[in-house]
């Protein structure tokens, strides 16, 4: 707490850190670092992550992120959104919400057939105010795509989801769904090919 707060802030909060090293450029700079550094290939005897090369007028790469709760605090648009479409732009975007219906997961299941590549990353993480996991139709969403289509699977918070899903093409864990967590991910993706020996991280380790 020292280190967070400033020594002594408890005893005197003149003593604490200023606002202003809140999100300095020093701190964001690190925690890219660490996003970076902990992305890991969940499987690497499951081959390479592969984007396959497209025509520049084609449809290349969607990102479908999947969020099964949201609080008053999230962003109205994840920041994966914007990072993604910089990166990938003939590509597309899509959420997928706690309220999203049926009938939307259908329609978007048809458009994500228009794509070369499709990465579906997934916000599982424990929480004291709702259930563990994916809602019910949301991973119903995710093993249909998973089997029809080549799918690149990311877990934005825990790695136990990945193991719902072993049609996956490849599968990656970034572990957190905070903003360096999304902006390493694209980073990661932007590589195109990754080496299954970087990182490699066991869903059966203890």
């Amino acid at each position: 707490f020292g280190a967070r707060f400033g020594p002594g802030a408890f005893i005197d909060p003149s003593l604490a850190q200023p606002f202003s090293i809140i999100a300095c450029d020093e701190h964001r700079a690190l925690a890219h670092k660490i996003a970076r550094e902990a992305i890991q290939l969940a499987d690497p005897e499951h081959g390479r992550v592969k984007i396959k090369p497209t025509q520049l007028a084609a449809k290349s790469t969607a990102c479908v992120l999947v969020r099964p709760h949201t609080t008053y605090n999230d962003p109205t648009a994840a920041p994966l959104k914007t990072s993604f479409l910089e990166s990938f732009p003939t590509g597309g975007y899509f959420e997928v919400l706690p309220d999203t219906q049926d009938d939307e997961l259908e329609d978007l299941s048809l458009e994500l057939e228009s794509f070369t590549n499709v990465i579906i990353a997934v916000i599982v993480k424990p929480a004291a105010w709702h259930k563990f996991g994916l809602l019910p139709s949301q991973a119903a969403f995710v093993r249909e795509m998973t089997s029809q289509q080549e799918v690149i699977l990311v877990a934005l918070g825990s790695p136990i989801v990945l193991a719902d899903f072993p049609d996956a093409s490849s599968s990656i864990c970034a572990f957190s769904d905070v903003e360096p967590s999304m902006l390493a991910l694209v980073d990661f993706l932007k590589k195109h090919e990754i080496d299954p020996l970087h990182q490699s991280y066991s869903l059966h380790s203890s």
